[in-house]
């Protein structure tokens, strides 16, 4: 079993090289055996690359005819680049309302970063992510109600959600950071607006060191919170080849935020997954850690992180029972208007446990924790520790 994913995961990279840079790897021969397949899908579109892969295997004419490996990897391809350009033309309807409205706004991770893949549809993403001023908030929703027909069905704690009629997805921020952030993070970038780009439209764009930092703390943060799959660090991988930032500034600002480390770490695994890099001890235990994870991370991974955190299994299930008011406004925004309500919010939460799906993540969250692995446990803290999490 152990020869089987080591051989999946060798063709997956391979082919995710190919897509991205063809001509690179144009000599090296990708042989992906017919029984590999099946499992390639299931493991790609773990990591929302079975579009990639999908594609770089019927380039390379891999996809045996008329088979279900065939059917299932070129339907992914379809959806990436349906889902694409119906997310591109709402995201030019968006641009144009703001624009016509005067409301300065920045366009953020998916929107910038799907133009460094050859093509835009590689880059697939859930929703649509726009930065406006907290202050332009409501005037941003109401245009889009109004001119667009959107909903927003609630504003949480850094942005509103908001829905197009077609289905698309739209999370208007208002700050870049939430409460899984430090105070210091918080604090460099509420100056977002001083860092912004291209002043002659109301479109605006982050300096790219800055980008390039706000890029990397939501890596940490989805990395905290039990895995971040593999695309960001093909992300990244393109990022450090298409921006043209300063390094030594860049480096500067990664170190105020606190995530120099982290940095170096994933730009290091990276270069071993897309440029072939000798991998060092640090890069096998952090791909191990994200290979499991998945896009959203394991529960398993999940639990081990917030235990590490919270200093011990107990303490842990005792912050899931009982949040704290910083979490719980976010998910009742009520909350922020009269905290007076506190424990009528929290009971509220505990009866929400009635519902069969949030009832059986609980317990596969409880199980996790009481089932924990100590070994795994003790390597995920080592992990977190060498990366200064």
């Amino acid at each position: 079993m152990e020869g089987l994913r080591e051989k999946i995961i060798d063709n997956l990279f391979e082919l995710l090289r190919f897509e991205m840079n063809g001509e690179l790897f144009r000599d090296e021969k990708i042989i992906v055996e017919l029984d590999v397949l099946p499992t390639l899908f299931k493991f790609s579109k773990r990591h929302d690359l079975s579009h990639l892969v999908g594609d770089a295997l019927d380039k390379k004419g891999l996809l045996p005819e008329n088979s279900e490996a065939q059917k299932r990897f070129l339907n992914e391809r379809n959806l990436a680049v349906m889902r694409y350009e119906q997310k591109r033309y709402e995201f030019t309807q968006i641009c144009a309302t703001l624009e016509k409205a005067k409301i300065p706004f920045m366009p953020l991770k998916g929107a910038i970063i799907q133009d460094l893949y050859p093509q835009g549809w590689m880059r697939t993403s859930c929703d649509i992510d726009i930065l406006v001023k907290q202050s332009d908030l409501d005037s941003a929703i109401n245009c889009l109600k109004n001119d667009l027909e959107y909903t927003c069905e609630f504003i949480g704690g850094h942005d509103a959600q908001m829905y197009a009629p077609s289905g698309v997805h739209l999370e208007l921020h208002y700050t870049l950071t939430s409460n899984d952030a430090t105070a210091q993070q918080k604090s460099i970038f509420e100056k977002v607006w001083e860092y912004e780009e291209n002043k002659e439209t109301f479109e605006r764009r982050m300096a790219d060191e800055f980008f390039y930092g706000y890029f990397i703390l939501h890596m940490a943060i989805h990395v905290k919170e039990g895995g971040c799959g593999i695309r960001p660090f093909l992300d990244l991988w393109l990022i450090k080849r298409k921006f043209s930032f300063d390094r030594e500034k860049c480096e500067k600002f990664l170190q105020e935020i606190g995530l120099l480390t982290f940095a170096k770490e994933v730009e290091s695994l990276a270069e071993v997954w897309f440029s072939k890099k000798e991998a060092s001890d640090l890069d096998r235990e952090l791909e191990q850690y994200v290979l499991e994870g998945g896009v959203y991370g394991t529960v398993q991974n999940r639990v081990l992180v917030k235990t590490e955190q919270k200093k011990g299994k107990f303490l842990f299930i005792l912050s899931r029972i009982f949040l704290p008011y910083s979490q719980l406004k976010i998910i009742y925004p009520n909350l922020k208007k009269h905290p007076i309500l506190f424990p009528f919010y929290q009971v509220k939460r505990w009866f929400n446990l009635l519902n069969k799906e949030r009832r059986e993540q609980a317990t596969r969250e409880l199980e996790s924790t009481i089932n924990m692995d100590d070994e795994k446990s003790q390597s995920v803290a080592k992990l977190l520790k060498d990366l200064e999490l």
